[in-house]
């Protein structure tokens, strides 16, 4: 591990091998306070497939809305599944719903380490890409919300106004109003789009 890198002490560390899209992990993975997903170029979506009846994408959609407020989750790409956040369900409004969507969303910029802690082989932010000095990155943040105590992840439905648990009985996420049926909306495509080309970008520079 040294060779990687200077030596950092971050107490202690547990492993569990597993695979998240299975019920009986999720639980366990909702404790988390911080969560870091590498689901970059569509991994976790169309490219894996359907486990579970469901993408990968998905199953990390519906950890992320059991974590606890104020919980955090870094993704590479968009988990759409999550429908809008806070700021654009309310958007229309006249005044502020908190139980519009159940986390805040916001597009970050995760830059590479400084030189002198880079290790041979690698001096960009990625693993796969080793000149690339920053990647665009997604964080989705959990809100404190107003129904069923505050601490269960909700939505209001756009249509009806009815307020819906964010999880299933199945603890699967919920796309669709528990009332009216009407499918919730989903996060435009268009960020998502311009954060990949901008990234392609940078990677068409750095190698020009």
């Amino acid at each position: 591990i040294n060779e990687l890198g200077p030596f950092i002490k971050t107490g202690r560390t547990e492993f569990l091998e597993g695979d998240f899209t299975h019920a009986e992990n999720r639980e366990r993975l909702a404790e988390a306070n911080v969560a870091f997903v590498n689901n970059s170029e569509g991994i976790y979506s169309q490219r894996a497939g359907m486990k579970n009846s469901q993408f990968p994408d998905s199953s990390v959609a519906a950890i992320f809305a059991q974590m606890k407020p104020g919980s955090r989750l870094i993704s590479l790409c968009p988990l759409y599944d999550l429908g809008l956040d806070c700021e654009e369900s309310n958007r229309d409004t006249f005044s502020y719903n908190p139980d519009a969507s159940f986390f805040r969303y916001e597009q970050v910029s995760i830059e590479a380490p400084s030189e002198d802690s880079y290790h041979e082989g690698h001096k960009g932010v990625v693993s796969w890409h080793t000149t690339a000095k920053n990647l665009s990155a997604h964080k989705y943040t959990r809100i404190t919300q107003k129904s069923f105590g505050g601490g269960t992840a909700v939505f209001s439905c756009q249509n009806c106004k009815g307020v819906s648990r964010a999880l299933t009985d199945k603890g699967t996420l919920r796309t669709t109003c528990s009332y009216c049926l009407k499918t919730r909306s989903r996060q435009s495509r268009s960020a998502a789009t311009a954060a990949r080309q901008n990234i392609s970008e940078i990677f068409h520079t750095l190698d020009a």
